[in-house]
């Protein structure tokens, strides 16, 4: 004969283990969705670093074309232009050379080298008319 005491104990111990595998059971729903919501993120965030690192490709790829384009060796190649050196360095400056100074003109299809016999500096306070 079972007791109302043994009864009891019986009901809260089905009552437990419902309960028990109730947790179980949400737990695992609950992983499952942080599961998914992290893979969501990491797509995402794959995405996205694949987007910035096309945009930065593409801004390299673009500066790398302008700096080619302006590069003396380039701008040379177009025409109307010469570019001279001296000692390797490109001379920016009538202050880079002296007299008697060995120059060199580098042109689109080819190079002369001279030697400097007269120097004439530019007043930079009076301004030049272009032509």
């Amino acid at each position: 004969m079972i007791t109302v005491s043994e009864s009891v104990m019986v009901k809260e111990r089905s009552d437990l283990f419902s309960l028990s595998k109730d947790v179980v059971h949400k737990s695992v729903l609950m992983l499952q969705k942080e599961v998914s919501r992290v893979m969501q993120m990491s797509a995402t965030m794959k995405h996205s670093l694949r987007q910035l690192l096309q945009a930065q490709y593409h801004f390299v790829d673009t500066r790398e074309h302008f700096v080619r384009a302006v590069s003396p060796e380039n701008v040379l190649k177009r025409g109307g232009y010469t570019l001279t050196v001296k000692n390797g360095k490109i001379v920016t400056s009538m202050r880079d050379i002296a007299v008697d100074d060995i120059i060199e003109t580098r042109f689109k299809d080819g190079f002369s080298t001279s030697l400097v016999s007269k120097l004439e500096v530019y007043n930079e306070n009076v301004k030049r008319n272009r032509l």
